[in-house]
């Protein structure tokens, strides 16, 4: 859309990282997260600057809805006004896609979908990247209550991500008149 600006890259985790120290612990994390995540103010501003007028700004990290505290506090200090667009995937299949995803960089050490699955304890007891969680990423009840009870449902829009695979052009028209854009 002309009039909405996503950052480059897309996923820059500022909301849930602000002000902090990003250290994963996981196969990889040293050279993915641990390096591209924004975590201040000023560089996260920055990635705005050849927005130009554009009235609806933001990016796609899936860490502002799985860290809600940190999210919420950021939004709270930085962006009081902003509104937020989930799209949420049935989540096995996000779980096996995010599996698919770490395997194919060579990064998921496990051969094995369900084996990986039950190491999942372990790996967030050793701070392993949150995309590791492969069951706790699906628990979207958790996730979504805080952000429903501390902005409201008019300045959140919830939408399946099966619902934008078989309706894009419908799935756009409603995120466009929930972010106020023609």
């Amino acid at each position: 859309h002309p009039n909405v600006f996503i950052t480059q890259p897309k996923e820059v985790h500022f909301l849930a990282f602000a002000d902090q120290h990003v250290h994963f612990s996981g196969p990889g994390d040293d050279v993915t997260i641990n390096r591209t995540a924004v975590t201040h103010l000023k560089d996260y501003l920055s990635l705005y600057d050849s927005s130009g007028g554009m009235s609806a700004r933001g990016d796609a990290s899936v860490s502002t809805l799985y860290f809600p505290e940190q999210s919420l506090k950021s939004i709270n200090d930085h962006f009081p006004t902003a509104r937020l667009v989930v799209v949420l995937r049935e989540p096995v299949s996000r779980a096996f896609s995010a599996y698919s995803y770490l395997r194919v960089r060579g990064f998921e050490p496990c051969g094995d979908f369900l084996e990986a699955v039950r190491q999942e304890p372990d790996r967030v007891r050793q701070n392993w990247h949150y995309l590791w969680h492969y069951v706790e990423m699906g628990r979207y009840a958790h996730q979504l209550r805080p952000f429903i009870e501390e902005l409201g449902v008019d300045r959140l829009k919830i939408l399946f991500y099966e619902t934008l695979s078989e309706n894009p052009h419908g799935a756009a028209r409603e995120i466009f008149r929930f972010l106020k854009v023609e």
